[in-house]
């Protein structure tokens, strides 16, 4: 039977809102998780992936990246993504990563392989690859001073009443990338979520562009537009 998440209008941060079903086997490979690794600890070092109870009451922040076949339909890009509840550990490994073999946006369900449950924006993750094969990569990181930065300064954003890790957020954030892709932004895939708080996306062609876009945000965000 697949795993139910716990229902709750206001759910904390961390909370699971989809069904799932995790099956036994690797997540990744070694070259795979290495990058994962490289790339979660330039978020970690900065506080965007973490596990400061005293900020959300959970652990946040994640990432994934595709695997498998390249032009593989919607619901079915394969990636591979943080599981919940560990932002707190500074290195991706088989223990901490599972891999998204299907997902379904009507029925707000996951078949997941790996070790652990999957990182709860999962879906959304699903909806940005869905929204484009370009997409290869997804970071989700959480910086107050960033997040305040993008909604002030006119960057794309899903809406405040659209809550993390719902159908609903999974639609607005693909909508967000496909009008990404037909016009830009000054600085292009990334996107704040207003009802989320602190929550920042950027996507990329891999891993390593993804959190590159995040950091060049995060670096504006403190720095200034180099104009």
């Amino acid at each position: 039977m697949p795993n139910n998440p716990p229902i709750s209008e206001t759910p904390r941060e961390g909370v699971v809102q989809y069904t799932f079903d995790l099956i036994e086997g690797s997540p990744g490979t070694e070259s795979e998780l290495a990058e994962a690794t490289r790339c979660r600890q330039e978020l970690y070092i900065r506080d965007a992936i973490g596990c400061d109870l005293s900020r959300y009451g959970a652990c946040y922040g994640n990432l994934s990246f595709r695997t498998g076949a390249f032009a593989a339909g919607p619901g079915r890009r394969e990636f591979l993504v943080s599981c919940t509840k560990s932002g707190g550990l500074p290195s991706a490994s088989g223990e901490t990563m599972s891999r998204v073999l299907h997902y379904d946006h009507e029925k707000n369900y996951v078949l997941a392989q790996g070790p652990c449950a999957l990182s709860s924006e999962s879906m959304t993750h699903g909806a940005i690859y869905d929204a484009s094969l370009e997409v290869r990569a997804v970071v989700h990181g959480h910086d107050p001073q960033l997040w305040q930065y993008l909604l002030q300064h006119g960057a794309p954003y899903t809406e405040e009443h659209i809550l993390y890790g719902t159908p609903p957020m999974a639609e607005a954030a693909a909508k967000l990338v496909r009008d990404n892709l037909k016009k830009s932004w000054r600085l292009p895939g990334v996107f704040a979520m207003a009802g989320h708080e602190d929550g920042v996306v950027a996507w990329g062609a891999s891993l390593t562009h993804a959190t590159e876009r995040f950091l060049h945000a995060w670096h504006e965000s403190r720095h200034g537009w180099a104009r």
